[in-house]
C-alpha cells in the first residue's frame, strides 16, 4: 500500500493561482487533508486564489472538511459547474459547505433538484438533465436526507420548479422526521 503524497496547501494555492484563466479544474485525493494536516492549512489564512474564467469544478477528498478548507480560499463565479464528492462528512460539515458554496447555490438560474442515493443536484434552467450543475456526492448515503436537510437551507425552495427523487423512497436511510425537515 503506497503512501498518498500531497502539495502542501500553500504549494497547492501557488500552483491554481498561477493559471488565472483556468476554464476546467479537477482535483482527486490531491487537496492535503484539513483534518491529519490542520496545521499546514493555517499557514494560509487570508490566502484566496481567485479563478474568474473557472467554467467547471470537481473536487474529491476524502473528509468534507478538506473540501470546505479548500474552498474557503478559492472564488470562483457563481456560474460556474461544481461537482464536489467526499466519504466522510458531519453536520457542521454539510452546513459549512453551504456557506461556502453561497454564491453558486443562490444562484437564480438554478430551478431542478434531483435527489438519489448519496447525491445531490441542483440544475438550471432549460437544462436537459444530464449536467447537473452544482452536485454533491456523499459517501454515507444513510445520512443523505439529514444532509440534504442543511444544505437545502442554503437554496431558495421559492425558485425549485422541478423535482427528481430517485432511488431514495426504498433506502434504508429514510427517516420521515429528517424527511420533513
Amino acid at each position: 500500500n503506497q503512501p498518498a503524497y500531497y502539495f502542501a496547501p500553500t504549494q497547492l494555492l501557488d500552483f491554481l493561482s498561477s493559471y488565472p484563466n483556468l476554464r476546467r479544474m479537477r482535483l482527486h485525493n490531491t487537496i492535503p487533508s484539513a483534518i491529519t494536516h490542520a496545521s499546514l492549512w493555517e499557514e494560509c489564512s487570508g490566502y484566496e486564489v481567485h479563478l474568474p474564467s473557472l467554467e467547471k469544478l470537481r473536487v474529491y477528498a476524502e473528509h468534507c472538511a478538506t473540501l470546505v478548507t479548500f474552498l474557503n480560499r478559492v472564488i470562483f463565479p457563481a456560474e460556474s459547474s461544481a461537482t464536489i464528492s467526499s466519504v466522510e462528512a458531519s453536520t457542521e460539515d454539510i452546513v459549512s459547505m453551504g456557506r461556502v458554496l453561497l454564491p453558486v447555490l443562490s444562484n437564480p438560474m438554478y430551478d431542478s433538484i434531483r435527489i438519489g442515493n448519496g447525491s445531490f443536484d441542483l440544475y438550471a434552467q432549460n437544462s436537459d438533465y444530464t449536467t447537473p450543475r452544482v452536485a454533491w456526492r456523499a459517501g454515507d448515503f444513510r445520512r443523505i436526507l439529514e444532509f440534504l436537510g442543511d444544505l437545502m437551507a442554503f437554496v431558495s425552495s421559492q425558485r425549485i420548479t422541478h423535482l427528481d427523487l430517485g432511488l431514495f423512497c426504498e433506502s434504508t436511510a429514510y427517516d420521515s422526521d429528517t424527511a420533513l425537515r
